[in-house]
C-alpha cells in the first residue's frame, strides 16, 4: 500500500508532467501561431530547471529522462540528442547550482537563460558530430530564445513553487486526509 510520502510524489510528478505537455504544447502550438516565427523561449526548459534546483538528484535525474521522452513528441529532434544533452545540462547546471547555493527567482531565471544558451550550444555541437546535416547556429535567434527564456522563466517560477509547496505540505494533506475520514465515519 501507499503511504502519503509515495502518494505525494505521484502527484507532484504528475501534475509536473501535465504542466510539461502544457508548455511544449503552447511553445511548438501557440507560439507560432500567435507570433509566427519570431523565435519562441524555451519554456519547457524552465521545468528542468526547477527539477534540477529543486529535486533530489536521482528523482530528477529519472523526471528529465522522462521528460526528454516526452519531449520528443513535440519536436523533430532525436531521442538521443535530446537525452544526450539534457544529460550534459542536467550535470553543468547542477553543478552550478551547488556553486550558487541560491535557490529564489532571480538565480532561477538566471540558469534558465543560461540553460537556454547551454542546451542550444551542446546541441549544436552533437548535432555537428552527430548527424549528417547539422543543426545551424543562427546566433541572433539563439541570444532572443535566451532572452525570452528569461522573462517568462519568472512567472513561470511562481507556478512551480505553488505546486512544489502544495504536493510537500503535509498539513493540508493531513486536514484533507482527517475531512474526508470524519466524511466517511458519519
Amino acid at each position: 500500500m501507499l503511504d502519503k510520502n509515495h502518494l505525494q510524489m505521484i502527484f507532484k510528478m504528475s501534475t509536473m508532467t501535465l504542466l510539461f505537455f502544457c508548455l511544449c504544447a503552447f511553445q511548438t502550438s501557440t507560439w507560432p501561431l500567435v507570433f509566427g516565427s519570431f523565435p519562441s523561449p524555451h519554456i519547457w526548459l524552465t521545468l528542468i530547471v526547477f527539477v534540477i534546483i529543486r529535486w533530489p538528484l536521482y528523482t530528477g535525474i529519472f523526471f528529465s529522462y522522462f521528460l526528454g521522452l516526452i519531449l520528443i513528441f513535440f519536436t523533430n529532434a532525436p531521442l538521443k540528442m535530446i537525452w544526450i544533452s539534457l544529460n550534459l545540462l542536467y550535470i553543468l547546471i547542477w553543478t552550478l547550482k551547488n556553486r550558487i547555493n541560491s535557490n529564489g527567482l532571480i538565480s532561477f531565471a538566471t540558469l534558465s537563460a543560461f540553460s537556454s544558451f547551454l542546451f542550444s550550444g551542446i546541441y549544436i555541437i552533437i548535432s555537428s558530430v552527430l548527424e549528417t546535416n547539422p543543426t545551424r547556429v543562427f546566433f541572433l535567434h539563439r541570444l532572443t530564445e535566451c532572452g525570452l527564456t528569461f522573462i517568462f522563466s519568472i512567472p513561470l517560477y511562481f507556478i512551480y513553487s505553488f505546486i512544489e509547496e502544495i504536493f510537500s505540505n503535509t498539513q493540508k494533506w493531513n486536514s484533507s486526509a482527517a475531512q474526508g475520514n470524519m466524511d466517511e465515519h458519519s
